[in-house]
């Protein structure tokens, strides 16, 4: 599952947008915390090809799958939310 769009909130929090246009809200800093700095999350890009959220130019990335599968099972959904990237 794609990522295609994100907003950073604030610390390891993000609001991600995926391909099936579903948006959670997840704290991913199990999956960073060790990789990525707090002034690094600035950082943060999609790798358009892979659909996977990188830091710190590529040197980290999260794969997409890992990713929602994170945000489905620890994150809150935002069904209002809307997305103009799709």
């Amino acid at each position: 599952m794609k990522l295609h769009s994100f907003e950073h909130k604030n610390n390891y929090t993000f609001i991600l947008g995926f391909a099936d246009h579903s948006f959670i809200e997840a704290d991913l800093s199990p999956l960073l915390k060790a990789y990525v700095e707090p002034s690094a999350i600035n950082t943060a890009k999609i790798d358009s090809e892979w659909g996977c959220l990188i830091f710190n130019d590529g040197m980290v990335d999260i794969e997409p799958r890992t990713l929602y599968k994170f945000a489905v099972e620890q994150g809150v959904y935002h069904p209002d939310k809307k997305d103009t990237h799709f």
